[in-house]
C-alpha cells in the first residue's frame, strides 16, 4: 500500500517500504546529529507521480500516516524496492563507521565546537 508523508509543510505519498526506510534512516541520522539527502518516487496529493529529493535527519521533521484510500495509493514499483534498499544500506553504514557528534561530547572536538558558543 502507501503512506502519506508530511514534510516541510507539504504532503506526498510513498510506498510503505520507502516510508519505513525513510523514518528509520531519519531516526538513525537524528541520533547522530547528522543529515542526508535521499531520492524517492512519490505520488503527490493531486495524483501526479514524480521524484523527490528529501533532506532528512537531525532537526528535519518527518511524519507518516499509514492509512490511505485505495485511490490515493502509489502502485508498487521496482524503483521503490531499490530506493528502500539504498536508504537502509546508508543507515546500516553508520554502524560501521565513526561519527562526530555536533555537541562535541565524547569525541575530542569540544574545544573546536565551543568556539561557536560565543556567536
Amino acid at each position: 500500500m502507501a503512506q502519506r508523508i508530511t514534510y516541510a509543510g507539504g504532503e506526498f505519498i510513498v510506498a510503505d517500504i520507502v516510508a519505513d526506510a525513510l523514518l528509520d534512516y531519519a531516526l538513525t541520522l537524528a541520533r547522530r546529529a547528522r543529515v542526508d539527502v535521499v531520492h524517492v518516487r512519490t505520488r503527490r496529493i493531486d495524483g501526479s507521480v514524480g521524484r523527490m529529493r528529501l533532506l532528512i535527519g537531525d532537526g528535519m521533521p518527518l511524519a507518516s500516516e499509514a492509512k490511505w484510500e485505495e485511490s490515493t495509493a502509489i502502485d508498487s514499483h521496482p524503483d521503490d524496492e531499490a530506493a528502500a534498499a539504498l536508504i537502509r544500506h546508508r543507515a546500516a553504514a553508520f554502524g560501521r563507521s565513526p561519527t562526530i557528534r555536533l555537541d562535541g561530547e565524547g569525541n575530542g572536538h569540544s574545544d573546536l565546537l565551543s568556539a561557536y558558543d560565543e556567536f
